[in-house]
């Protein structure tokens, strides 16, 4: 895949979540229009958790590696606005998932848990 082209990368990166949330019994919800804030809604035991969704195309440096989290704006993601970010390492086909802090940034280092989609399955 071209990893020059930032909506395509992005658009498989959803895709890819649906199809993995769809496979482990989750109900995944898609906004109807590009304007909200989060790109997923998964419903896990009636409740409901609003999802942005990152995906990262190069490797991990030796010690992890640093996603940015600021959108357009320049501003970071509410936390009353989206619970979860999910992370897609599109070379390694794995995900990764953190709960919002509101933070710039998220740290990805060797002891992350890889896969965990338990967090949805956690009190928000």
């Amino acid at each position: 895949m071209n990893t020059n082209n930032t909506n395509r990368i992005g658009d498989t990166a959803e895709f890819l979540f649906d199809a993995r949330a769809v496979q482990r019994g989750f109900i995944v919800n898609r906004p109807i229009h590009s304007g909200t804030i989060y790109d997923r809604v998964i419903e896990s035991d009636g409740r409901f958790f609003k999802v942005q969704i990152k995906c990262l195309t190069k490797d991990h440096h030796k010690g992890g590696v640093m996603v940015n989290l600021v959108r357009k704006n320049n501003d970071s993601y509410p936390t009353d606005k989206v619970d979860v970010i999910a992370v897609y390492v599109l070379h390694r086909d794995l995900w990764y998932f953190f709960r919002n802090t509101g933070g710039r940034s998220i740290y990805i280092g060797k002891q992350a848990k890889k896969e965990n989609w338990d967090i949805f399955y956690e009190e928000v």
